[in-house]
């Protein structure tokens, strides 16, 4: 990690637009971004206690945009969300490769619900960065439409990562 560049062309690294680390009851609520623009649109990372509610992401048109990520965080609610994603919409992430096994921390204990998605790659995603799992994850009421998948798993057999107690309805 120590040896990422990041914000030069280069690099071919753009930062994420919000990226709160290691924070402890988080709300992010009842704004827009509108435009595309950095990489990831929100990522939380080793965030706890974290809700996400009522935001419009229209993040179309750039790559790699997905709206929310959430990296190895826990105890996490995202409802009321309207998402139009150059990438994911809903992205469950906990590390990559070695970094992700070294930290071991998975994402656990989701509720996703009433979350609009248009054009997208993926929907509701778990990966690709998912060394450390993904686990104890409830989506219901969704709707995905224009995303390629509303459901994705995504992986690699030399990221590892335990997915388990995943439940999606409606």
């Amino acid at each position: 990690p120590r040896q990422r560049i990041h914000d030069t062309p280069e690099a071919g690294l753009r930062p994420q637009m919000i990226n709160p680390v290691d924070c402890k009851n988080v709300l992010l609520e009842g704004f827009t971004i509108a435009q595309p623009g950095p990489f990831w649109t929100i990522q939380m990372l080793y965030c706890e206690n974290v809700i996400v509610r009522g935001l419009e992401l229209h993040t179309k048109g750039g790559p790699n945009t997905d709206g929310i990520n959430l990296d190895s965080c826990k105890n996490a609610l995202i409802e009321y969300c309207h998402i139009d994603a150059g990438d994911d919409c809903i992205a469950l992430k906990s590390g990559i490769n070695e970094d992700g096994r070294r930290v071991g921390r998975p994402t656990e204990n989701v509720v996703v619900r009433n979350i609009l998605g248009l054009r997208s790659h993926g929907g509701i995603v778990i990966g690709s960065e998912m060394s450390g799992g993904v686990r104890n994850v409830l989506a219901y009421d969704c709707e995905f439409d224009g995303a390629d998948k509303g459901i994705r798993l995504k992986s690699n057999a030399s990221r590892g990562g335990v997915v388990e107690n995943i439940w999606y309805r409606n």
